[in-house]
């Protein structure tokens, strides 16, 4: 809001040398973090290892950022608070965290907790590539191009089986959809 309000102000209303505004968000110190984190799980903790060059390099910006001139000028100020912003974030986290394990326990077809290979090939073979296979690569041949991708990513340290840790670390960043997605496309421009 802050960056729309000053690129849209008329010019003559900018009052700050070079029309250089702060536009401030929300500022706490880690101590305020963790505190507020702690009203939401009160058995959180923390460690701090201080690097020394990006302490210097901390210790550089000013302790407060300015809101007055951007209020003034601007008509902006902050809405959103460290609790709302905390709760905000845990909440987009545990909504993440129930997605992937939704998604781990779809695959996990005898509920022990490990995908093995044949776990996660039952999944995309029922679930994702059905009807969905290339004139280039088609039936067995797609499915293993995915799965063989997959346990790339997945199989960590080779043993065939993939942890519910090593899953959810994934998957954080990544889908069983989207590889699927892709090794397809890519089928699709094969010669």
């Amino acid at each position: 809001r802050g960056l729309i309000a000053l690129q849209e102000a008329e010019p003559h209303l900018l009052t700050e040398p070079e029309n250089g505004y702060c536009i401030p968000g929300l500022s706490f110190t880690p101590n305020e973090l963790f505190a507020e984190i702690r009203k939401h799980h009160p058995g959180f903790g923390f460690r701090v290892e201080l690097d020394e060059n990006m302490n210097k390099f901390a210790n550089l910006w000013p302790e407060t950022l300015a809101t007055s001139e951007p209020l003034r000028d601007l008509g902006y100020a902050p809405e959103v608070g460290l609790s709302e912003m905390v709760s905000s974030v845990l909440q987009a986290h545990e909504d993440r965290n129930q997605f992937t394990a939704a998604a781990f326990k779809a695959m996990d077809a005898d509920g022990d907790g490990i995908l093995t290979w044949e776990d996660i090939e039952s999944h995309v073979t029922k679930r994702l590539m059905r009807g969905r296979t290339s004139s280039y690569v088609t039936g067995q041949a797609a499915i293993d191009l995915v799965m063989s991708k997959l346990m790339d990513e997945l199989d960590t340290n080779k043993d065939g089986l993939v942890s519910w840790i090593t899953f959810s670390d994934w998957y954080r960043n990544n889908s069983v959809e989207e590889v699927v997605k892709t090794i397809q496309a890519s089928s699709l421009t094969a010669p």
